[in-house]
This record gives structure tokens, sequence and C-alpha cells, in this order.
């Protein structure tokens, strides 16, 4: 339950630095990080970057935190339906994307549709958040259609459902040689167990 945070060279060993602070020495070291880690693909407004983890979400961990909330939901798939259902049960629910298509599933949709009919979820397409109003809090966002018009929605709580992106993380901060998301090795130096 830790990650190696920091690796550098010190003469013929590497020196490993971990997330718990330990610290370790190794003349040899294999890396394995795949691709790396999937992390959300985020808002790229400054303001949702700092009401990160108070107002603005891309997972939910406890729904308790939601309730009685005013919550815009961001995303087609099947995360973004799922919590617009789950959570329109005690929150007013506004459920934006960018399409007027939804990939997620068509029964979840239904059944968003009808809440829509009774005025307890709305939805707004094609669209996408244009600005975030807020000082200490959030207070509204702004989204543009795709047509250039703009509406302002009052909003306690945003939700981002955009799916994820690989990172390679701290892997791309340790100084190795790397060429595009991979590091490069000199094949010509392994030796061969004969």
């Amino acid at each position: 339950n830790e990650r190696v945070d920091e690796v550098h060279q010190e003469k013929e060993n590497w020196i490993i630095k971990t997330s718990n602070k330990k610290e370790f020495t190794a003349p040899n070291i294999l890396i394995a990080g795949g691709v790396g880690s999937f992390e959300p693909r985020k808002i790229s407004l400054k303001e949702a970057e700092k009401l990160e983890g108070k107002s603005v979400f891309y997972a939910v961990r406890n729904k308790e935190q939601f309730k009685n909330k005013k919550i815009s939901i961001f995303g087609g798939g099947d995360s973004a339906l799922d919590w617009a259902l789950e959570l329109s049960k005690f929150s007013k629910i506004t459920l934006i994307h960018r399409r007027n298509e939804f990939r997620g599933a068509q029964h979840t949709l239904s059944e968003i549709k009808k809440l829509e009919k009774e005025g307890k979820v709305f939805i707004k397409t094609p669209c996408q958040i244009d600005s975030i109003e807020s000082n200490e809090e959030l207070k509204s966002i702004t989204i543009k259609y795709d047509d250039g018009k703009t509406e302002k929605i009052p909003t306690d709580i945003i939700l981002g459902f955009f799916g994820l992106i690989m990172k390679l993380g701290q892997i791309a901060e340790w100084g190795l040689n790397m060429d595009k998301k991979t590091i490069e090795v000199n094949t010509k130096n392994f030796e061969t167990n004969k």
C-alpha cells in the first residue's frame, strides 16, 4: 500500500523513495509500470481545480454528502446516468452532456427521462461547461450550447464523469531515458543465462 515517488542514481546504485517515506538502495531496479495509472479526465478550468474535493468531484465515495444539494452532473455514460438516477432521490439534478445521445444503459436513460417529465431531473444537451462562479463556495455554473447560447445554473456540487485517462505519474519525473511513454533500454547489455 505504498507508491514509489522518487528514483535517482547515485554512483553504482539506485535510490528509491516511497510515499511512506521509506528509502531503499539497489544496484538494479525493474520498472513494471505498464501504461501508468488511470485517473479521471478533469474539467479544464482553474476554478474547478480550486474546488476539487469540496464541491467538484469525479467519483462518489459517500452519497450522504450529496443530500439536499443542487448537483450538476456531466457525462453521457453509465456512471453519469446511474448517479443522476440515484442522487435524484434526494437532490435536484441537472444532467449535462456534450452530445444529444447518451452512451449509457437505455433502461437507466428511460428512467431519467421519466424523472425529467416529473421535473425531478433536468437534461441539458448538447453543451459543455463554460465557466464556474464561486467565492469560497460554488454558486453556479454557466454552460454553453453548441449554437453558442449560454445558460447559468445554480449549483452546489459538480460531478464530472468524462472518462479516464492514462498517466505515467511519477515515472515521467525520474530522469529516465523516455521516448514517448516508454523507457529506452540498451538490450546489448542484457545478460543471458546459458
